[in-house]
């Protein structure tokens, strides 16, 4: 993976107590997950996280630690990851680090419940989380262009 690279394909299983199938397909290079509370998000991005120290990847996660955090923080946090993962986003995001996370070069994953204020999705993926217990996918919902 590297920076500049639109979408994400990782089929893969997470051998631990309990072997989980992790299939993911993220065509876009901004993938918005919106689906219900304990749907399994933030667990998906836990199981990411595994993925890419497995396999190098450089990714930096965010998550409701980083609210109040300014603008500049997060340029500067995201600068050497091919991959950056926002969980929780409600907490944190704003209009203008939308805008940068869509012009970033990078795949973006957002956990986000609200996206009303963000602005524009043009060039952005929706898509819900399911995970029944032995694995966890991503699916794109086809909800039209949101402007």
């Amino acid at each position: 993976m590297r920076a500049g690279v639109t979408g994400m394909k990782i089929d893969w299983t997470y051998k631990g107590v309990s072997d989980i199938a992790l299939h993911v397909d993220l065509s876009d290079q901004v993938a918005i997950l919106f689906s219900d509370s304990g749907t399994g998000k933030t667990f998906l991005f836990q199981m990411l996280a595994s993925y890419f120290v497995i396999h190098g990847i450089p990714y930096e996660k965010f998550d409701y630690s980083s609210e109040n955090k300014e603008l500049a923080w997060f340029r500067q946090s995201m600068k050497k990851a091919d991959v950056v993962l926002l969980d929780n986003a409600d907490l944190y995001m704003t209009k203008a680090l939308f805008r940068d996370l869509k012009s970033c070069g990078k795949q973006v994953v957002i956990s986000i419940k609200h996206t009303e204020r963000l602005g524009s999705f043009e060039n952005c993926g929706f898509y819900t989380v399911d995970y029944d217990g032995k694995s966890l996918r991503t699916m794109r919902e086809n909800c039209g262009l949101i402007v």
